[in-house]
């Protein structure tokens, strides 16, 4: 009977015997056969079960151990998935199923139902600008979306998943939507609250997001004079500096004259750190960047405002 064959089951799901002490002539197929033989008989009831379980959640995507009624759905409808993939379920019960609109493939069903919920979003918001941390029925749509994004860029996206949010009025670029922008702006005002800077690293993500890539896109703009005004206003009010190099040249240069007012003298010991950075060697760097003739003039200027000496005599 039933009862017997779940016994069994999980029997036969406990044996670590190894092959060779042990024959059994049954396989995990096999009494999984006899358990959709027997539910074939109340397929109907447990489809209407399914039904009760669709409009109480709205999708299909049962937990394996979920029980509706006190009947294992969960177990059930994995049962049906893996007969169907091994083409062992009867024609009737697919059938059954698909017109109830059950995937066979639990990834496939996790994607339309997160589809389903951007489909929500728009009804409630009028546009796809899904914020980052938006979540929609306790979802982060807006990680998922950004993840499709992800997938689009790097050429793994389906076609026909990428045509249906081109469908919907998905922004791919985040640069060409308003909104999009302004959420990924306060990413890095987030990062800047946090840090207390904007020296976001190039690989660094933000709640999911690339920040850094990002970041370094709008240095890529600017440069090529692309990026609008108002935007690079914002950026700059922030304290984003455009070129990295010189924002650590800056940083480096400060803690110099910090020495300086400490001590009375640029005379840093090559192996000297201050803070963590080696200044010692900067300076160093720095002499010998003038001895090549490959120094900024205006950085030449302040270094010799503040008295570094050129070529210190050696003791």
């Amino acid at each position: 009977d039933r009862g017997s064959v779940h016994i069994i089951l999980g029997t036969v799901a406990r044996l670590t015997l190894s092959p060779s002490s042990l024959y059994l002539p049954f396989t995990m197929e096999y009494f999984a056969s006899l358990l959709a033989d027997d539910d074939d008989n109340n397929c109907g009831d447990t489809t209407l079960q399914l039904e009760k379980y669709k409009d109480r959640k709205g999708n299909y995507s049962v937990p394996f151990n979920h029980k509706e009624e006190g009947h294992n759905l969960g177990n059930w409808l994995n049962t049906q998935r893996q007969l169907k993939k091994n083409g062992k379920l009867d024609v009737s019960t697919i059938n059954r199923l698909e017109s109830l609109g059950v995937f066979w493939d639990v990834f496939d069903e996790k994607w339309e139902n997160m589809f389903r919920l951007m489909e929500q979003y728009k009804e409630q918001h009028g546009d796809y600008n899904v914020p980052f941390k938006h979540k929609e029925d306790g979802f982060n749509i807006g990680q998922w979306l950004n993840k499709q994004r992800h997938f689009k860029k790097k050429d793994q996206l389906e076609a026909s998943r990428r045509d249906r949010l081109d469908k919907l009025g998905v922004v791919w670029k985040v640069n060409e939507s308003p909104k999009l922008w302004e959420n990924v702006f306060q990413l890095l005002k987030q990062y800047k609250q946090r840090e207390g800077n904007c020296n976001v690293l190039q690989n660094h993500k933000e709640d999911n997001f690339n920040l850094g890539y990002w970041l370094n896109t709008q240095r890529k703009l600017k440069k090529k004079g692309t990026l609008e005004d108002s935007r690079k206003e914002e950026l700059e009010r922030l304290g984003v500096v455009w070129n990295p190099s010189d924002e650590q040249w800056e940083q480096m240069f400060c803690l110099f004259r910090e020495y300086k007012q400490r001590n009375g003298d640029c005379n840093v010991p090559r192996s000297y750190s201050e803070d963590g950075a080696n200044l010692g060697r900067w300076l160093s760097f720095q002499r010998e960047l003038k001895k090549k003739g490959k120094m900024d003039a205006s950085r030449e200027e302040r270094l010799e405002k503040l008295g570094v000496v050129w070529e210190p005599r050696k003791k």
